[in-house]
């Protein structure tokens, strides 16, 4: 008996150490990551920290820094069968510690689910390990700003989810550099059509350090910065890092432009300003952490970096 007892435990740990190595397949995205599991599992009312289940890809943008999931049966992110899309950690930032590191159960998120999950989502600034039971024990794979189309090509355990769980993180372990060049210069007719004055070329470089994400007003986020000389925007590129860019010389909210960047590399030749907005020159920025799916590497990234 004691033999077949060691055995046992002999297979499990081996089963472990498979689903644990077991990487998803990603766009170039972010590697694999190790969470500390809390071990705790969410009171059934406390169920879904928002979300919504069955309605497709609609509702979320995957363009912020808020935790945002979206598990689908369809491969795809098709919304034909049961799906499951919301806030892993909650909408907003005085739940985000409430409900990190708690293990959730997809009998208790969305019963229809549970180890059917053939395409899923994962952005912002969180990290999220995904089980093969309902208690958060037995790892299949972590991610972070990253999203899988196809789960059961990974291999055959990796569309097995029952349960999950996602940590708050802002990233900034990671993140050592980052830059974003601003010009109103390339393409000047994206702007020139509507009657807008030929400004002098100008353009902006700034380089994004670690230290400058820390000690600000708020922990992960450089302080606002200026342009003396507001211009349109025309070309932009950014490197390993997110940017919001604002019509006011302030970072106002009320003024967000655009956000742009991730951990990898964007860039755009001739930005075209959206049809329900007003023409206006940009007049501040401000950088994050990155967060958002990585789609182009560094330059000079491999591609197993």
């Amino acid at each position: 008996m004691q033999i077949l007892r060691n055995i046992g435990l002999l297979y499990s740990i081996l089963a472990i150490s498979f689903f644990g190595n077991l990487s998803t397949c990603k766009p170039i995205t972010t590697q694999d990551i190790t969470l500390n599991k809390r071990g705790t599992t969410i009171a059934s009312d406390d169920k879904q920290p928002g979300g919504a289940v069955d309605q497709g890809t609609n509702n979320l943008s995957h363009g912020g820094n808020v935790c945002e999931m979206g598990l689908y049966q369809d491969l795809d992110f098709g919304n034909s069968q049961h799906s499951w899309q919301g806030y892993p950690l909650g909408p907003s930032f005085d739940s985000w510690q409430k409900y990190s590191g708690l293990c959730i159960s997809m009998n208790d998120l969305w019963a229809p689910l549970a180890q059917v999950v053939n395409s899923y989502i994962v952005t912002g600034w969180c990290d999220c390990t995904f089980f093969s039971d309902f208690s958060c024990q037995n790892n299949i794979f972590s991610v972070y700003n990253r999203q899988d189309s196809d789960l059961p090509k990974d291999g055959p355990n990796a569309n097995q989810i029952a349960s999950y769980q996602c940590t708050f993180t802002n990233h900034l372990e990671r993140f050592s550099y980052g830059e974003i060049w601003l010009s109103n210069d390339g393409d000047r007719s994206v702007y020139l059509s509507d009657g807008v004055p030929n400004d002098a070329p100008q353009q902006i470089t700034t380089g994004i350090h670690q230290s400058d994400l820390i000690g600000t007003d708020r922990n992960g986020v450089t302080s606002c910065n200026v342009i003396n000389t507001p211009f349109f925007l025309v070309q932009y590129k950014v490197i390993g890092v997110t940017c919001e860019v604002f019509k006011s010389n302030d970072c106002n909210g009320n003024s967000l432009l655009l956000t742009l960047g991730n951990a990898g590399y964007t860039e755009e030749d001739a930005y075209v300003y959206p049809s329900n907005q007003p023409l206006a020159r940009i007049g501040s920025y401000r950088c994050w952490a990155p967060f958002g799916i990585k789609w182009n590497l560094l330059p000079g990234q491999d591609v197993n970096a």
